[in-house]
């Protein structure tokens, strides 16, 4: 009688076993070439701890994003203000960035604060608006994906409230 392992359990073809080879040697390789900074604990089993500061890039997409990103900023700001931080504006979230809102002051105040702010050009050319339009702190961004991308390979947390 097959036990309910036998039932379930692939077959162990030479093309399956030199595979399965292949993805341990590389999952090997690639933890140690990444060597202690692989390890999120330390001998407590706490977090290891790192000199470097938290680095987050926030997404805003939609103009009605931007409560919850600001948000974010305010809280991150308030709690941890060694990070470093980056808001990326693209599709309909650019708007805001538009010549002077309501938000404009906040923007300035965090932009102080070292927050960067930056808006996908692709976006601003989509939504008919001028760069020249933008306050002098918000950096225009060729696309606002590739800037997300590039900050990820930066070692920024992504964050899309």
């Amino acid at each position: 009688m097959k036990s309910r392992n036998d039932s379930i359990s692939m077959p162990q073809s030479p093309a399956r076993r030199k595979m399965l080879s292949f993805v341990s040697i590389g999952l090997a390789s690639a933890f140690l070439a990444l060597g202690p900074s692989a390890s999120m604990a330390d001998d407590t089993g706490k977090p290891a701890a790192s000199n470097q500061p938290l680095k987050f890039v926030l997404h805003v997409s939609a103009a009605d994003s931007w409560p919850a990103a600001l948000s974010n900023v305010k809280n991150l700001s308030a709690q941890h203000p060694e990070a470093k931080l980056r808001v990326i504006a693209d599709g309909s979230g650019v708007y805001l960035y538009q010549g002077s809102t309501n938000l404009t002051p906040v923007f300035q105040k965090y932009s102080g604060l070292g927050v960067e702010f930056q808006a996908c050009h692709n976006a601003l050319d989509e939504k008919h608006i001028s760069p020249a339009s933008l306050p002098s702190f918000i950096q225009v961004v060729p696309s606002g994906v590739v800037a997300i991308a590039k900050s990820e390979y930066d070692g920024y947390a992504y964050i899309k409230p």
